[in-house]
């Protein structure tokens, strides 16, 4: 009797333990499939055209400014290759802390790498980082207006309320950018991305199709930076 208590006890023990292990394996797997289901929200063609339209952007469109700032080709170039040796080592830093710590935005790393104060900070300098550059975007996008109503109309466009920078910049900011604004998935802008992406490519052509065909009017070509403080305004 003594025996077959102890092996009904040890029995049941047994099953007790194999049913805790079972329901704690269930557990983890639900949690990796969650886990797995909530990094799916971006595919991997989907983040490269958000990177290269990030990288690439706007500031393509100041690339000769910043160029003739620099004083020429050749100190523009060898200005800009360095700072690429920079910006691909920090970049793959940033990657491998990311796969290291399995973190999913920029903030996370700074926090998990450098503590929560630091990563405040560093949330407060992108925040004022992106208002200064929408600002700039925003410009940009007015001058555009300009010149389509400029060459649509013609030079007295701006006395019609309706062709106005003010109005066309704050229409364009409401209807387009506004709507971009609200989803909280980066993986929305994938769409305007690829948007992006080709008229990125658009204005790198016509810039190429019109020197080879000399449809343009040509400038001076620096050799030198004036001053230092050109050449540091060149620095991106």
């Amino acid at each position: 009797m003594v025996d077959n208590e102890i092996s009904s006890l040890l029995s049941s023990k047994e099953n007790s333990i194999q049913e805790d292990s079972s329901v704690s394996m269930d557990e983890h797997e639900t949690e990796v499939i969650d886990k797995s289901q909530s990094n799916t929200g971006t595919g991997t063609l989907g983040a490269i055209f958000i990177v290269v339209n990030a990288a690439m952007g706007a500031g393509m469109l100041n690339m000769p400014e910043a160029f003739k700032n620099a004083g020429g080709i050749f100190p523009g170039t060898v200005m800009q290759l360095t700072f690429l040796i920079f910006i691909l080592g920090s970049l793959m830093i940033l990657a491998y802390c990311c796969h290291l710590h399995q973190c999913s935005t920029y903030q996370e790393v700074i926090e998990v790498m450098c503590g929560k104060a630091v990563g405040v900070a560093a949330e407060c300098c992108i925040m004022l980082y992106m208002f200064g550059t929408s600002i700039a975007m925003i410009i940009i996008v007015g001058d555009q207006f300009d010149k389509v109503m400029e060459a649509i109309v013609g030079i007295d466009f701006c006395h019609h309320w309706y062709m106005n920078r003010k109005f066309t910049m704050c229409a364009f900011s409401t209807a387009v950018i506004l709507p971009l604004c609200i989803p909280k998935d980066i993986g929305f802008l994938r769409h305007a991305s690829v948007v992006g992406v080709v008229a990125t490519i658009i204005v790198m052509l016509t810039v190429v199709i019109k020197f080879a065909t000399h449809t343009y009017t040509p400038g001076t070509i620096r050799n030198s930076p004036k001053n230092l403080s050109e050449f540091m305004a060149a620095v991106p």
